[in-house]
């Protein structure tokens, strides 16, 4: 059995990861990459590859011991009992459009809960770290999420509405009900919506087909600030192509999952 990670020290590891990565990250940003498409036929750029190969490096550097689960470059070691979660450039397409709304994502899981995730969004230099029981930071400084419990007073924030309708119409009539329920919608924030979460600026967040590079460490950071966030069942999620629902309150969260279901 291995020991339990410092938690001190996974923190500083992921800020020396971000320091890193974000020099590339302003490297490539908004200076004309060339963009080709993989077998999804999602885009991907030199500036995903070369920063998830530097987070690897590190990571296998610094944790010879761990698992790494990555977007770009498979899983190493999936039997270990930590491993990472890594998604070099979340939001590739707002990256590609020179919209600072993508992020470098991190996260250490154990037992398939993210422990500690990171979210950095190098461009405007916006970092968030935290974990439930951990709490979480935004460049170091302690957050938390507004605490809303009323439908009626939340901003939400959807991903890609477009991409919610390719599940099906069902998903899409979902997603309208608890818009016209809210107070405001947001649309086309990516991973950078966790973060506003956070830190009381938006309420609610729906998302789809998010992978455990997607999901882990938003979890983290939202959960550490007071949130909540599960799948629209409304259990922790698992696996691949996760429709996520995360609230800034348990109460908020559980009213978004019964609009959701057709319950109200």
């Amino acid at each position: 059995m291995s020991l339990q990670p410092d938690i001190e020290e996974i923190i500083r590891f992921i800020n020396s990861v971000f320091d890193e990565t974000g020099d590339v990250v302003r490297h490539y940003f908004r200076s004309g990459v060339k963009v080709r498409s993989k077998s999804d036929k999602s885009p991907v750029t030199i500036a995903d590859e070369e920063v998830e190969t530097l987070m690897r490096q590190r990571i296998r550097a610094t944790f010879p011991d761990h698992g790494i689960i990555g977007e770009e470059h498979g899983v190493e070691k999936e039997d270990a009992e930590y491993r990472w979660h890594i998604d070099p450039i979340d939001g590739t397409r707002a990256f590609i459009g020179g919209i600072p709304v993508f992020g470098t994502l991190i996260a250490l899981e154990h037992k398939g809960e993210p422990v500690i995730g990171g979210l950095d969004q190098a461009y405007v230099k916006d970092r968030w770290i935290g974990g439930a029981g951990i709490g979480t930071t935004m460049n170091s400084r302690t957050v938390k999420t507004s605490n809303k419990s009323a439908l009626d007073e939340a901003v939400l924030a959807v991903t890609s509405p477009d991409y919610l309708r390719t599940f099906g119409q069902s998903y899409e009539d979902a997603m309208v009900r608890v818009e016209k329920s809210t107070k405001q919608g947001l649309y086309g924030t990516s991973c950078y919506a966790s973060g506003l979460l956070s830190m009381g600026c938006i309420d609610i967040i729906l998302s789809a087909g998010l992978k455990s590079w997607d999901y882990m460490s938003r979890k983290a950071i939202i959960e550490g600030a007071g949130g909540v966030m599960t799948d629209w069942n409304g259990d922790a999620p698992r696996g691949h192509k996760v429709m996520i629902v995360a609230g800034a309150s348990k109460e908020l969260h559980g009213l978004a999952l019964n609009v959701l279901k057709g319950n109200m």
